[in-house]
């Protein structure tokens, strides 16, 4: 099982890849700066097909991605989002904001053509999902619309967020129709993906009085403005890193894409990051897809790196002595980039 959560900037996007070779996505952001998309990532990957696609907001960031999908020849199998919120009434609801984009466009076009609700059967043995919305007109806004998907894989217990706000969790916890279950849920969390990019008003004291994750993940762009820097530390038990220090928060801005991977059979997960050293200047060398092998909790080859406009060759991969990482020696410029890694 491998579960990645991409740098897209202000936006989200995650691959799952079940034991079994099921695909499953958590939204469908891309990264204008870097030139990521998913549909190159997957078609890199050889992927034809996705067996889920699973919405956990309505707003663009969630979505910009998704057209280049559609077209890319890639079948989508099924649908999960918020079903309690009708295509005509978002569509109206989305038009109260302006011109529909793209993503949304494409996104009301699959909601026609497939009936896939909130709640779905388990993907796999070796997977399974729990989703939670709250209804529409309940709530009009479609931060609070998000979805919340609880994903449970071996050793791995995921919660995705959206952009849920305050009231929107709040509601969710006082639905007598679902508070049990959800709650249930909220209790096994590890791994606990901050809604709204880990700004403030995605925060809900009253949801880490049930949740207790090892570890938090932002999925955000630079900080600009005085609520991203909102600080979730405090409500994870946190993880060892190489280092020495202990880590309780990662973020894509800081620290690119994070893996987490779970081998079959295998009680044990293991969650590593792009960590990139200071010696390295960000754009010097732009990095798409990494592909690292653990082995008793240290990288081991094969490694891959991708630029963006092609396969870098001539690359030189070494181990770094002073550290458990990577020496990666370009063909113009050393610079040392640290590959981190730990055991859940």
């Amino acid at each position: 099982m491998e579960i990645r959560v991409f740098d897209v900037g202000h936006g989200f996007f995650s691959h799952i890849l079940t034991d079994e070779g099921r695909n499953i996505l958590v939204d469908c952001g891309d990264n204008s700066e870097t030139g990521f998309t998913p549909s190159d990532y997957l078609t890199r990957r050889g992927c034809g097909v996705v067996d889920r696609l699973i919405v956990s907001n309505y707003d663009d960031d969630h979505l910009r991605g998704l057209p280049s999908l559609i077209t890319s020849g890639i079948a989508i199998n099924n649908l999960t989002r918020n079903f309690l919120i009708t295509p005509e009434q978002l569509r109206e609801l989305k038009l109260e904001g302006g011109e529909l984009t793209q993503g949304m466009q494409g996104l009301l076009h699959m909601m026609t053509t497939m009936s896939y609700g909130t709640r779905d059967p388990n993907e796999t043995p070796s997977l399974r999902l729990e989703v939670f919305a709250n209804p529409y007109p309940h709530f009009t806004d479609t931060n609070n619309l998000s979805v919340v998907a609880f994903l449970h894989c071996g050793a791995v217990h995921m919660a995705f967020t959206g952009d849920m706000e305050r009231a929107g969790w709040l509601a969710l916890l006082q639905d007598p129709t679902q508070n049990q279950r959800f709650v249930q849920q909220l209790s096994t969390v590890n791994v606990f993906v901050a809604s709204h990019h880990g700004r403030v008003n995605g925060f809900c004291e009253e949801v880490f009085e049930h949740c207790h994750p090892a570890i938090i993940i932002v999925s955000d762009s630079n900080i600009q403005y005085e609520t991203q820097e909102f600080d979730y530390a405090p409500y994870a038990s946190g993880i060892s890193w190489p280092d020495g220090s202990t880590r309780y928060v990662l973020t894509t801005r800081t620290d690119g894409v994070i893996t987490i991977q779970q081998a079959v059979g295998s009680m044990n997960a293991s969650i590593f990051a792009q960590s990139l050293s200071i010696h390295f200047e960000r754009g010097d060398l732009l990095l798409k897809q990494w592909d690292l092998f653990s082995n008793r909790g240290f990288i081991c080859a094969p490694v891959k790196l991708f630029t963006y406009s092609s396969i870098l060759k001539g690359i030189d991969v070494r181990m770094w002595p002073s550290a458990n990482a990577y020496l990666i020696k370009r063909p113009i410029k050393d610079r040392p980039i640290l590959l981190s890694h730990f055991i859940m």
